[in-house]
């Protein structure tokens, strides 16, 4: 497998499981903050989550996870994985337990803009926390 193919792939599958993953937050969060008049108020998380995840939850994070695909690869390129994927991910995950309590709606979109900013952040950044050894970047692309 060519280098910069398993570049794509890693990427692919950590831009979806990030997806899944914050949806999954998204979801609990939400659960958490139900009202007492809300008609799922007092029934199991995941009796809660199941038929909602299924239904639509496994659609957006879909999407969600597709649509962060390509700023999440080109981005990221030359970027140390291991410490660059926690803190972008820790920083929405971080963003969506913060807001989401107050408004669905701009947790769900401030994600995406919480994940641009931090891939940008990550691209730029001189840290070496992100920078790539040079034996790392021997055989990719």
């Amino acid at each position: 497998m060519s280098p910069r193919f398993r570049w794509i792939l890693t990427t692919f599958t950590l831009s979806m499981l990030g997806a899944y993953a914050c949806g999954l937050v998204f979801l609990i969060v939400l659960y958490r903050n139900l009202p007492a008049t809300d008609p799922a108020y007092g029934i199991g998380l995941w009796t809660f989550a199941a038929p909602v995840f299924e239904e639509i939850g496994a659609y957006v994070a879909t999407a969600a996870g597709l649509i962060s695909f390509p700023p999440a690869y080109y981005l990221l390129r030359g970027r140390r994985l291991r410490t660059a994927v926690p803190f972008v991910y820790g920083s929405v995950l971080l963003e969506i337990v913060l807001v989401a309590p107050f408004s669905r709606h701009t947790a769900f979109l401030g994600a995406f803009a919480v994940l641009l900013a931090c891939l940008i952040l990550v691209t730029f950044s001189d840290h070496e926390l992100f920078q790539r050894h040079r034996a790392e970047t021997a055989g990719e692309m």
